[in-house]
């Protein structure tokens, strides 16, 4: 990263502070996530699913290194962290699966505030790209979600999404390289979008949306007509006009 620090212009110390402290948040934020999956890996029923969240795991801690460059490049300084990292233990491994998913959802928002405050140019576009590794995280763990629930099945009826139990149920697997097949043309598309959006937060809603309809069974091009026909209809004022 090289970036003259004269050029980041902020328009007060109290936005530098705020910057500068958003940057250390992060930095710890990620390394907790980090133990979090651990724990989440060792408590995994299946290969597949440690496999998954061992890709997430090692992005995170990436991401925590990432963050720590910019606030070095900026203060000449490291980030002195808390000395170890922390977490709540989940009441079980599927409460744990729903709350890293929570997690990775506002991590997106306190980056997008963290990459609001950042000069244009390359800082910027390598928080662009965190957020979108946090979104597709939060596809996988729908994923995984949709695993643990093997009695219901989930269909789409006008703009809701209903839930019946059936007397069996049929498990397709899926390996991280399959899924990833599904999340990389939903990614693709966001970043086009996203190009000259200023409405970045209707941007989140849809595509954390779209990800969610592709835990329920849909792929790419389904999952979006069916959100741009819910925006159509009027069926949601979420995602904006």
């Amino acid at each position: 990263m090289e970036q003259n620090n004269s050029n980041y212009q902020m328009h007060n110390n109290q936005q530098l502070q705020m910057e500068f402290e958003g940057l250390k948040q992060a930095v710890q934020g990620e390394m907790n996530d980090g133990l979090f999956y651990n724990y989440l890996i060792s408590k995994a029923p299946t290969d597949e699913e440690k496999v998954i969240l061992s890709a997430i795991k090692e992005e995170e801690l990436r991401h925590s290194k990432q963050f720590e460059g910019i606030y070095r490049d900026f203060t000449g300084m490291g980030i002195k962290t808390d000395g170890y990292e922390k977490f709540e233990i989940p009441t079980s491994y599927f409460s744990g699966i729903k709350n890293a998913l929570f997690n990775e959802l506002s991590d997106v928002v306190k980056y997008r505030a963290i990459r609001r405050r950042l000069p244009e140019g390359v800082y910027k576009d390598l928080v662009f790209d965190i957020i979108t590794d946090e979104l597709m995280h939060a596809s996988m763990l729908n994923y995984l979600l949709t695993l643990d629930n093997k009695k219901n099945n989930l269909y789409i009826n006008g703009n809701t999404i209903e839930r019946y139990t059936t007397g069996y149920h049929t498990k397709n697997t899926f390996t991280l390289d399959d899924w990833n097949e599904y999340i990389i043309p939903l990614v693709n598309r966001a970043q086009v979008e996203a190009r000259g959006n200023n409405n970045t937060e209707n941007l989140f809603r849809k595509y954390i949306l779209a990800g969610v309809l592709l835990g329920l069974g849909m792929n790419p091009r389904e999952a979006i007509e069916q959100i741009e026909e819910w925006k159509k209809t009027g069926a949601t004022k979420l995602l904006g006009n």
